[in-house]
């Protein structure tokens, strides 16, 4: 039976379309276009999440010598190769068999000291210095910080340095001697004076 109901379901039926592939091709580019100012942005910060990173991981490294010394009952040592962009602990005792199996033990120095947890600065980043709590720069050889049983730490700030084109940036790991405490700054810090409580710091 003929209904006008019927014949107008048809007509509106027969009149929806798709898309184009003009449209969809300029919803493409439009998605390409996004796409590639997202990684431009991306690759722009990547660097600085890397340096950020690094500063991450010589932190967690003097905490795990912290850590380490105190529950082991010896003395760990934090050693910065600046000449050579390269960071590690270094234990002068013969581990126990809970510190063989806790730890993962890489190599031994020529005086059979452990070598612990030895890690390289990434490409694009350097170890630009290290400041002790005596107010001595150290630019290049082997710097050696010490962690005791009692979980002091000897005082040092660890500068970070990248380029990104002209410009020069810095990353601070500050560490107090007694407590431990590590502060992070973007700014390149120096030892102003140690005191029982605190450290006092200033930025260049």
């Amino acid at each position: 039976m003929y209904s006008p109901l019927t014949t107008i379901n048809l007509i509106h039926m027969n009149t929806k379309k798709g898309f184009t592939l003009i449209e969809m091709m300029f919803v493409i580019m439009i998605i390409g276009v996004m796409m590639g100012v997202a990684m431009v942005k991306l690759d722009g910060t990547l660097p600085y999440f890397r340096f950020r990173a690094t500063a991450r991981e010589i932190a967690n490294l003097i905490k795990l010598a912290k850590s380490t010394a105190a529950t082991q009952g010896i003395t760990i040592y934090i050693q910065y190769d600046i000449s050579n962009q390269k960071f590690w602990l270094l234990c002068p005792e013969v581990p126990t068999d809970k510190l063989k199996e806790d730890l993962d033990i890489e190599l031994m120095d020529q005086k059979k000291n452990v070598i612990l947890f030895a890690s390289s600065i990434p490409e694009g980043i350097r170890l630009q210095d290290v400041i002790t709590g005596t107010k001595e720069t150290f630019e290049s050889g082997i710097v050696s910080m010490e962690c005791t049983p009692f979980g002091t730490v000897d005082q040092h700030v660890v500068h970070l340095m990248m380029k990104e084109d002209e410009d020069v940036r810095y990353y601070s790991v500050a560490v107090s001697p007694l407590t431990g405490f590590i502060k992070f700054s973007d700014k390149y810090l120096t030892v102003v004076s140690v005191s029982k409580d605190e450290t006092e710091y200033q930025d260049d």
